[in-house]
């Protein structure tokens, strides 16, 4: 099903990215680009260092490290 990573990545994309992500570009088109490229590669890391710290942190599952519960919720 290619609508779950659709779903997920504008859902996080809406909440997690823009100012303040660690990814230092302030295009955003560039920064969708590269949301998008990491979900398509399945990039956990890639994914959290996309989004605000705040984002990440709710992401975060107990002790499961962001990078590890979005690549869980990729597949």
């Amino acid at each position: 099903m290619r609508f779950a990573p659709v779903g997920l990545a504008s859902a996080l994309f809406m909440t997690g990215c823009g100012a303040g992500a660690s990814s230092g570009s302030d295009n955003q088109e560039e920064l969708a680009r590269d949301y998008v490229a990491a979900i398509n590669a399945r990039d956990g890391e890639r994914l959290c260092a996309l989004m605000t710290r705040a984002a990440a942190a709710e992401l975060t599952v107990r002790i499961v490290p962001c990078d590890r519960a979005v690549a869980g919720f990729i597949g």
